[in-house]
């Protein structure tokens, strides 16, 4: 009997009380005296993305109509029964194995003679490929690390490819939103108000995403007809008009077939559970479904220019406040590249976001480069609820804190390269480790401005006081890790006067006029040089 991803318990999860279990789909609602908090895999990145499978899921069959009922369905969330017979609708899609098509994989493989066989750990996305193997360049993840899946991993690890799909060589498409795509996900305090938070009602949803004429089981999911998506489409990508609108959810751009039949005995390399039948290898082939640019995914943020479609949002770096503008918040300040936060987001403030403080916001995807995972990244940042009478000049003066930050930032930076070596400009190696640590010891002060400002501005209140504080803060900041990186890093060529200039210097462009523009301050009087007067004639 096939192994159901609806009606068999695959996925790991942690209840208030710290206990832990494997439930299905349909019992995220189980036992809410005691309710599931969080997912449980051993790996953050199957987190990441079993969520969203369950939000995804949700989202096709059973979301509110109306945003008006989203209240009462999120505040008396339906009984697993309920759940269960909503996720009955679509049962016959979620076989991980069996001889009919399966969840996320290309049946038609099996009629193909040049299927090429793959370990099964290289559909962990970190795995280095043959190319890295081959030039001996896998120093940080090395290879056949991973000898067996269980089942339950083998699944999380399948969805989690196809949705973050990285570019894999010819043939080897991206996901949806391209190769480790930045996801931004709603936390609420239970697993229930996490997945409700980051729902759609249908109405919201289908105004915005794929064809809704397309109802069929043929446009929503890609593995029940394939020909219908890779052999009809070769002669260009996949639009989102060529779907249903929850395709979104369930884009398969590689084309794997997991080999179930040969199984071994041993324990998973991923979770460590013990096991008699560990998946060990898959066959795969190139040209899967190739999306085109046209896709917008209600969970990320996305980029806008002047010139090209919204681009979806990747990992730059840790993700601390320095994202806030793009995640939380608008980010326009350069009307060429603006960015902006992904629709569940801007749902939850114009809709859903009395209260806001109790909720946060969970930010994460891989950094890529190509076809290699560097770092998978992940932070979490508080939702604050503000007024809407003042909503706008908050959001006005939050973004000039966080860039008056970036500004200081990059001055501190400039100013240990200036302290260090003669020639900076030339200065090799990556000094990201300079602005990680400005960003994470000005993150905590920041929330704290934060809170204030939005009493201040509630209270009708002068905020001067409040940015003149942030602006100590940065330059305070700035000066300290200054100090503790320079003074105490032992440098063969170090000249004390380059060091102590470098140092002024910082105190100095820290007060010029740009970062006291950005943050609204008082800017210091010009001097004017006093003009020869004639003598007065008596």
């Amino acid at each position: 009997m096939a192994f159901n991803l609806i009606t068999d318990a695959w996925i790991p999860v942690k209840r208030k009380s710290g206990k832990r279990e494997t439930i299905r789909p349909f019992e995220i609602t189980d036992n809410m005296d005691d309710p599931i908090i969080t997912l449980d895999f051993p790996r953050p990145d199957f987190n990441g993305s079993v969520i969203q499978f369950l939000i995804g899921l949700m989202q096709t069959t059973s979301a509110p109509e109306e945003e008006d009922d989203w209240w009462d369905w999120f505040e008396n969330p339906p009984k697993p029964a309920t759940l269960q017979k909503d996720f009955a609708k679509v049962e016959h899609a979620f076989n991980l194995d069996g001889d009919g098509p399966r969840f996320m994989q290309d049946i038609s493989i099996l009629n193909e003679n040049e299927a090429k066989i793959d370990s099964i750990n290289e559909l962990l996305i970190e795995t280095p490929g043959s190319s890295t193997i081959k030039k001996n360049t896998d120093h940080f993840i090395k290879r056949n690390n991973t000898s067996g899946l269980c089942i339950q991993c083998c699944a999380a690890s399948i969805f989690n490819l196809q949705t973050n799909s990285p570019e894999g060589g010819r043939g080897h498409y991206t996901s949806i939103r391209g190769g480790g795509p930045l996801t931004t996900i709603i936390l609420g305090d239970t697993l229930w108000k996490t997945m409700g938070l980051n729902i759609l009602s249908v109405v919201t949803f289908k105004s915005g995403y794929g064809d809704v004429k397309k109802t069929d089981d043929k446009y929503l999911f890609p593995w029940l007809n394939t020909a219908n998506f890779i052999m009809a489409k070769k002669d260009r990508p996949i639009s989102s008009s060529d779907t249903a609108s929850e395709h979104l959810f369930w884009g398969m751009p590689r084309r794997i077939w997991i080999d179930f039949a040969n199984g071994t005995s041993g324990n998973c390399q991923v979770c460590g559970s013990d096991s008699d039948s560990l998946i060990t290898n898959y066959n795969g082939r190139p040209n899967g479904i190739q999306y085109d640019d046209s896709w917008m995914h209600p969970l990320s943020p996305y980029k806008r220019d002047n010139e090209g479609p919204p681009m979806p949002d990747h990992a730059r770096g840790a993700v601390k406040y320095r994202r806030w503008l793009g995640l939380i918040q608008p980010d326009d300040h350069d009307l060429k590249k603006r960015e902006e936060p992904a629709r569940v987001v801007t749902t939850f403030f114009n809709h859903r976001s009395n209260g806001a403080n109790r909720f946060r916001l969970w930010a994460y995807g891989y950094d890529m480069n190509k076809d290699k995972a560097r770092c998978w990244h992940e932070g979490v940042m508080p939702l604050i609820h503000v007024h809407k009478d003042v909503r706008d000049i908050y959001e006005k003066i939050v973004a000039g804190l966080i860039l008056a930050a970036d500004e200081v930032g990059r001055n501190l930076s400039s100013a240990i390269k200036n302290a260090w070596f003669k020639r900076p400009k030339d200065a090799k190696g990556d000094f990201g480790f300079v602005n990680n640590s400005f960003w994470q010891e000005t993150e905590a002060p920041f929330y704290e401005t934060l809170s204030d400002l939005k009493s201040a501005l509630e209270a009708d209140e002068d905020n001067t006081p409040i940015r003149l504080k942030w602006h100590k803060i940065l330059c305070a900041q700035s000066i300290k890790i200054f100090d503790t990186i320079v003074l105490s890093s032992p440098i063969e060529d170090s000249d004390p006067k380059r060091i102590s200039l470098a140092r002024r210097n910082l105190e100095k462009f820290n007060h010029k006029s740009k970062i006291k523009e950005l943050l609204d301050l008082p800017l210091p009087e010009k001097k004017t040089k006093a003009k020869n007067k004639k003598p007065v004639e008596a």
